[in-house]
C-alpha cells in the first residue's frame, strides 16, 4: 500500500516552486519524511526506506541536513551489544584456518581499503583458506 498526498497551491506559487525545483513532488516527499524523522515519527530505518538509501547514505543525508539523532533506544543499545559480542577476543594465539564467511547487510558495500576488526589476539597463526563475502539475502534492511 502506498500513500498519495495531494494539496492545493495557488497556481503562481506552484509554478515558481516547479521552476526552482523540477522534481517538486520528490522534494516535498523528502522534506516531509525528514520532518517526520525529526519529530520521532519515523525511525532511521524507515527514513532510509522512504528515501531509497542504505543506512550509511541516510547517515550522510542526515548530516547534510544538520539532523542529529537523539538518544539511543534500548533496541539500539542491544543491537550494538550484539555486534560487540561478535568480535572474538582470544587470550593467546588464535590459529586460523577453514573459511571466513562474511555476510553484508543493508546494502552495505565496503571500499577496497576498508578494514574491520572481528578478532583480537595476542598473536595469530595461519590464515583462512577461503574468503566468502555475500550480501544479505533478506528482503528488508530494517531487520
Amino acid at each position: 500500500m502506498s500513500l498519495q498526498v495531494t494539496f492545493d497551491l495557488p497556481t503562481e506559487v506552484e509554478e515558481k516552486l516547479r521552476r526552482e525545483s523540477p522534481d517538486l513532488d520528490a522534494d516535498v516527499k523528502e522534506t516531509y519524511a525528514l520532518e517526520l524523522f525529526r519529530r520521532g515519527k519515523l525511525t532511521h530505518c524507515e527514513l532510509s526506506s522512504v528515501l531509497g538509501l542504505d543506512r550509511f547514505a541516510t547517515d550522510a543525508y542526515l548530516k547534510q541536513h544538520n539532523v542529529v539523532e537523539g538518544s539511543l533506544t534500548m533496541a539500539d543499545l542491544e543491537a550494538d551489544r550484539q555486534t560487540l559480542d561478535r568480535v572474538l577476543a582470544v587470550v593467546g594465539t588464535a590459529t586460523l584456518g577453514g573459511t571466513l564467511d562474511v555476510e553484508l547487510y543493508g546494502g552495505f558495500t565496503p571500499h577496497e581499503d576498508d578494514t574491520f576488526t572481528f578478532l583480537t589476539a595476542t598473536s595469530i597463526a595461519g590464515d583462512f583458506a577461503t574468503f566468502i563475502v555475500a550480501a544479505e539475502q533478506t528482503s528488508s534492511a530494517c531487520d
